[in-house]
């Protein structure tokens, strides 16, 4: 493919969007191709509760898209976690709660709306239709429904009440008079005639007789219920209450209220419920048990599998348990998705990114041999995935950037001087991040930054090293915030050394940002080519790198 193809204008300016993307534009965004050699779109259907873990750029949004994409069959609620980075624990829970109520409030109305609006079509031969609109339900279905919708509106009222609530425990006096008529302004007068005729007929989950916190819902319901109201006739009940109560204690109730309503939304529609939480790692960290434990709790609680959330995080950024607890663990309570790979096969890493670019835009019927002869040769394009470690964005954004910058050179294809001129974009990307992204101190993490500029880059000279898999496991936190960060890129995890025998190693790429200056690579610097193999299909230059680590009083945190 020649450089100057108008395709490739095209190209680029899908990778401007591909860039962008967020999870919460799922409706508007309707051109997602997610290639998935691993079946995680398949996995990630079943009904549990998943952790999709993998860096920056990794293709955690593009996942969650697909898969929201496909899944017609049950509520979706995709939330962007980033507005939740400097909130509580209880306020992101109440939040989340909130818009779960509001939005399948509004997702069941759809079904009943020619219903609710214009009762007199019952008595005016529509009955068919009704029931032709249900798939030939009885009509009292109608009736759950609007049982079930009565029961969100009072939902959202109590999530109000309970926010407004003082984080110190509260005493209550409760001595006042309800009515049917107050309770109109959280039910209407058809929705209690549904709660008279389904409680009559034992179709009421007893908590929703009382979901609002107060008895003045369970009181005015049971009444109606009771005596089959059919029109607005003031019902009274006088009561005298005390009660302690605290917020926590109330919010811990919303996880069996949202477990029936779950279950009973399953039973009527044959639907789950489904959250999707994207980049879930910008929660502050202390805070993260508490919301990971509340909807794991709402998920044990439902029946049949009716409710269910996706986290996605970076690895090393998703903390489970309280500190001193260890209740979860991402093997036995959660189905992980891991989506970052070891550069170690390296040419099938080469193509899979060529696929994905290729199938960016379908229209533009690009192969994987059109984005592979832009490069001068196939040295510079293992060069261009390699300085982005492997991942898709950031092998998609450097591909935009070298694109322009070969066509500004009047060039006729990508060279690497041009990949090197590009890298500067993805140090500042990198360093911008730092403060986000990082679970240590920012200060620590650019110290650590500076020795591997130092002691690696200008003194050993490499861009590959051999890390003592015993210091691995000691020197984690140092490694992973690295690694989330991508200043590290793993190779393999599982490495033996020519230089010592009998010791296992995890091979680490160091960063192309580090040593890519101008339009060169560092003068008098071993740029090793790792994938490359000699007859005896050994990784020679792997095999032979330097070992090198931290010093432990740096390194362990």
């Amino acid at each position: 493919m020649n450089i100057y193809d108008d395709k490739l204008i095209k190209l680029i300016e899908e990778i401007e969007k591909v860039r962008r993307r967020k999870v919460v534009n799922y409706e508007n965004d309707d051109n997602i191709q997610y290639l998935d050699p691993f079946n995680n779109l398949g996995k990630i259907k079943i009904p549990n509760n998943h952790l999709i873990l993998g860096r920056r750029g990794s293709g955690k949004t593009t996942l969650l898209l697909s898969t929201i994409k496909e899944d017609s069959n049950n509520f979706i609620l995709p939330l962007d976690c980033q507005t939740f980075r400097e909130w509580k624990s209880d306020k992101i829970i109440l939040n989340i709660l909130l818009q779960i109520a509001e939005r399948l409030k509004r997702h069941i109305v759809r079904y009943t709306d020619y219903y609710t609006l214009n009762e007199a079509l019952l008595n005016r031969g529509f009955i068919q239709k009704i029931k032709d609109a249900f798939k030939g339900e009885e009509i009292t279905k109608l009736d759950e429904y609007n049982f079930l919708i009565g029961t969100l509106k009072k939902t959202e009222h109590l999530i109000e009440v309970i926010s407004n609530l003082p984080s110190e425990p509260i005493k209550i006096d409760i001595n006042s008079t309800s009515t049917q008529s107050e309770s109109k302004k959280v039910v209407t007068s058809l929705e209690l005639k549904a709660i008279a005729k389904l409680t009559a007929k034992g179709k009421v989950p007893t908590k929703f007789l009382s979901l609002d916190g107060s008895l003045e819902s369970a009181v005015s319901a049971s009444r109606v219920a009771s005596n089959e109201a059919k029109s607005d006739k003031v019902l009274k009940e006088s009561f005298k209450y005390e009660k302690i109560i605290t917020k926590q204690e109330k919010i811990d109730e919303l996880i069996f209220l949202f477990a029936e309503i779950a279950s009973e939304f399953n039973r009527l529609s044959n639907k789950r419920i489904v959250i999707y939480l994207d980049d879930f790692y910008l929660v502050n960290w202390d805070y993260q048990p508490e919301v990971i434990q509340f909807f794991h709790d709402i998920y044990k609680n439902s029946k049949n599998d009716s409710f269910c959330s996706k986290i996605c995080s970076l690895p090393n950024r998703t903390k489970l348990n309280k500190d001193g607890k260890v209740d979860f663990s991402i093997k036995d309570d959660f189905s992980p998705i891991r989506l970052d790979k070891e550069l170690y096969d390296f040419q099938n890493l080469v193509e899979f990114l060529l696929r994905i670019t290729s199938n960016l835009e379908p229209n533009l019927e690009l192969s994987t041999t059109d984005i592979r002869g832009i490069f001068s040769n196939d040295e510079v394009l293992n060069y261009t995935v390699v300085a982005t470690g492997g991942v898709p964005r950031d092998f998609l954004v450097i591909l935009s950037e070298i694109i322009k910058i070969a066509k500004s050179e009047s060039a006729s294809a990508i060279k690497k001087e041009h990949l090197y001129s590009a890298i500067s974009d993805l140090r500042q990307d990198k360093e911008q991040n730092i403060e986000i992204e990082c679970d240590i101190a920012p200060d620590k993490l650019r110290q650590a930054i500076e020795i591997i500029q130092k002691e690696v880059i200008d003194g050993l000279k490499t861009n590959v090293i051999l890390y003592p898999s015993k210091f691995v496991k000691e020197h984690e936190l140092i490694l992973k915030n690295l690694i989330n960060l991508r200043y590290l890129h793993v190779i393999n995890e599982n490495m033996s050394s020519e230089r010592v025998k009998k010791e296992s190693f995890t091979s680490y790429l160091i960063d192309m940002t580090f040593y890519a200056t101008g339009k060169r690579l560092k003068q008098n610097f071993e740029f090793r080519p790792f994938w490359i193999q000699d007859s005896g299909h050994r990784h020679i230059h792997l095999r032979n790198a330097p070992i090198w680590k931290f010093e432990d009083e740096f390194a362990k945190i």
